[in-house]
């Protein structure tokens, strides 16, 4: 068998593929695609100028490794021989961002079998082809919010007429973490009466109020609705978020601080961060005394994340090798 495949061959020429030569960039490669027949036999041999490449390799396609050799500079009349037909294909490749360009030589012969495969035709077409393709692909997603609201202060102090104990400061200190904080001021006897009465309403029509309660509300949108009693007793008040302020408020210098307010009913929603302790200063300038009622409350809005695997497609466009044998 061996004499005959020996004979066969020698009937036969050798046909040049290619002698080519080109230019292999960092971390890229360089491909040739031939179609072989059953029982050609291949010969080539590679030269590298001045170093060597990183890789050569010939293929069956679409990836059955035949022949592998790393570190090229020089391969030398290597033969192949073929099994059965089909796309076979040359790879020249260079990795590295720093592993530089390589100047290569490919010389490659095919010897036909016999003269019923000599005419094999080597030439290798493509066509396009657009496939869709699935895949996995994880994404994060809001599994819940939590509404974290924390009571800041809740006071009451009787301020007597101007003169007499008619100041008083009360401490607050806000979280480090928040989004919004809110403010309610209220003066005479039966203010926390009508608060309480204002979210009792409130809460039959603004879910909100009813889940999270009138500060939060007031901290989250700045908006509510009270009555304020005829005849009520302003009060006037400071934030007093320094030292010096401080003590200006506590001696008769009060007169001097500014950003000063009065109401008988106020509330503010405040996105603004207070850091550590600081004061509010309430002050009666009237002739007789009265009751103040002063809440403070802050909330922070966290959001729950979590991840989860979500069917994907993409429309991918190919180029695929053919014969026209």
């Amino acid at each position: 068998m061996a004499f005959f495949a020996c004979t066969a061959w020698a009937q036969q020429k050798p046909v040049l593929l290619t002698e080519s030569t080109f230019t292999v960039r960092n971390s890229s490669s360089e491909e040739f695609y031939y179609g072989f027949a059953e029982g050609d036999q291949i010969t080539f041999s590679v030269s590298v100028s001045d170093n060597t490449i990183k890789g050569v390799d010939f293929y069956e396609y679409p990836s059955s490794t035949i022949f592998s050799q790393s570190n090229v500079g020089n391969i030398d009349n290597k033969t192949i021989n073929i099994n059965h037909n089909g796309i076979y294909y040359f790879s020249f490749h260079q990795s590295g961002f720093l592993a530089g360009k390589r100047t290569c030589t490919l010389k490659a012969t095919r010897l036909a079998a016999n003269a019923k495969t000599a005419g094999f035709n080597t030439t290798v077409y493509w066509e396009s082809k657009t496939d869709t393709v699935w895949y996995n692909e994880d994404e994060k997603y809001l599994i819940n919010i939590d509404t974290l609201i924390t009571q800041v202060a809740d006071q009451a102090v009787t301020l007597k007429k101007k003169g007499k104990t008619d100041r008083s400061m009360i401490m607050f200190s806000l979280p480090e973490k928040l989004d919004c904080w809110s403010i309610w001021i209220g003066t005479g006897k039966d203010a926390t009466t009508n608060f309480a009465n204002s979210e009792k309403q409130l809460a039959i029509t603004h879910p909100y109020v009813k889940k999270y309660g009138l500060m939060t509300a007031l901290a989250l949108t700045g908006s509510a609705s009270f009555v304020s009693e005829p005849g009520c007793k302003q009060v006037s008040y400071w934030f007093l978020t320094n030292q010096k302020d401080q003590q200006k408020f506590n001696t008769d210098s009060v007169k001097f601080l500014a950003d000063k307010k009065m109401a008988c009913l106020d509330y503010a929603s405040r996105k603004d961060t207070l850091k550590g302790i600081n004061y509010i200063g309430v002050y009666n300038e009237n002739k007789k005394s009265m009751e103040v009622f002063v809440k403070v409350a802050s909330v922070r809005i966290v959001e729950n994340w979590g991840t989860r695997s979500v069917r994907k497609f993409r429309i991918e466009t190919k180029q695929i090798p053919y014969l026209k044998n």
